[in-house]
């Protein structure tokens, strides 16, 4: 049962949690810091808009603003287990190391034109298969990260 709901969207950027006060606290802070992480300020007159940052030094630079339906396009993703992959990827490529399994939901559901309700039934399967392949590394309950090999094969398909 949850206690707590949080919800907004600002601009390209929305989140929505749902359960322990506490969990609900630790999701939020993550997305503000992800929120910091990749964007900044624009310098207009007058207006307050979010611009997507561009990390110096990466091989990211191509592929840093990419939206999750191009990156699932640019995959040829066909299945909930491609969808999770170029979710996680989507979420990690700005220097990012891990993800949660709500964030990897909430990407995948970005990807309207390749999202299936039924993948939300089907994640832990999707998971299982990854961790086996050894294309995600479960760093803790509920915390993925792309092994350095996947990394690379995705960054090589998305270029």
């Amino acid at each position: 049962m949850s206690d707590a709901k949080l919800s907004f969207n600002f601009g390209e950027v929305s989140f929505s949690a749902e359960g322990s006060a506490a969990w609900v606290k630790e999701q939020f802070e993550r997305a503000l810091k992800r929120l910091d992480e990749t964007h900044v300020p624009a310098k207009t007159e007058g207006q307050g808009e979010l611009k997507t940052k561009t990390p110096q030094g990466s091989g990211h630079q191509a592929h840093s603003n990419l939206a999750i339906n191009s990156i699932a396009a640019k995959l040829e993703a066909k299945t909930g287990t491609d969808l999770v992959l170029a979710a996680c990827f989507s979420l990690t490529r700005n220097q990012t190391e891990s993800c949660s399994r709500v964030e990897i939901l909430a990407e995948m559901k970005r990807a309207t034109s390749y999202y299936k309700t039924t993948y939300n039934n089907n994640l832990s399967s999707y998971f299982t298969t990854l961790i086996k392949d050894k294309k995600i590394l479960e760093r803790s309950t509920d915390s993925y990260a792309l092994s350095a090999s996947a990394r690379k094969d995705l960054e090589a398909k998305v270029a």
